[in-house]
């Protein structure tokens, strides 16, 4: 049986699809644009693969069988090939990450926020435990396991990552923020305040400045 123009044409959006599919696009550009296909070009998919793939089965069926089974050979399938076209569906969602734990602080309730400062080298995390701990980031990739194991937060260590542990809120810190040029790491909690904190200073825990937010109810 001949195929109408509309299934020609769906193979032929078959053919530019997998063309787009194993890299080929301006070849299935250009074959499109001959071909005269108003519609935009198909999504990648290994659609007309898999239509091949189904099809060389029936022939190499039919090999075997001989000759004389090959008229009867597509009588006796109950289900062909659907040629109504059927785009795929572009993916939404992200590729899949990989996640490795490399080192875990010590906070005594969950994490609600963190934050790298602009060239990398520091991340601070902020917790509902109301504190806020800043971190060398080369230490993190320096330590190893045997490091891990042994060392404990509190104790002294000149290589821990843990470079300062910062204490002036008294509700969950929920964003932490670092100054862009200026060692000020600046937080927000939900006891309604914004702290500056100047970490440069060794021996400094608390803000150097404190706003506090509040909130209108205008009716």
């Amino acid at each position: 049986m001949k195929p109408d123009i509309k299934d020609r044409e769906y193979m032929y959006r078959l053919i530019i699809g997998q063309l787009f599919y194993d890299g080929h696009q301006q070849i299935a550009v250009n074959l499109a644009n001959t071909l005269g296909c108003s519609a935009p070009a198909p999504p990648p998919s290994d659609k007309l693969f898999r239509l091949v793939s189904i099809a060389k089965q029936f022939v190499e069926e039919s090999d075997y069988n001989g000759d004389d089974n090959k008229a009867n050979l597509f009588e006796t399938i109950s289900s062909g090939l659907d040629l109504e076209y059927d785009a795929d569906v572009q993916p939404t969602s992200p590729e899949l990450s990989e996640y490795e734990t490399v080192y875990m602080t010590l906070h005594k309730a969950a994490c609600r926020a963190s934050a790298f400062n602009l060239d990398g080298s520091l991340v601070a995390t902020g917790s509902a435990d109301c504190s806020i701990k800043i971190m060398d980031v080369e230490r993190i990739l320096a330590r190893d396991k045997e490091h891990r194991d042994r060392d404990n937060e509190n104790g002294p260590d000149a290589h821990h990552p843990v470079i300062r542990t910062l204490y002036d809120h008294v509700d969950d810190v929920n964003t932490v923020v670092f100054h862009p040029r200026d060692a000020i790491l600046i937080s927000g909690s939900n006891d309604k305040t914004v702290k500056l904190f100047d970490f440069s200073k060794t021996a400094v825990k608390r803000s150097m400045k404190s706003l506090v937010v509040c909130y209108l109810n205008i009716l």
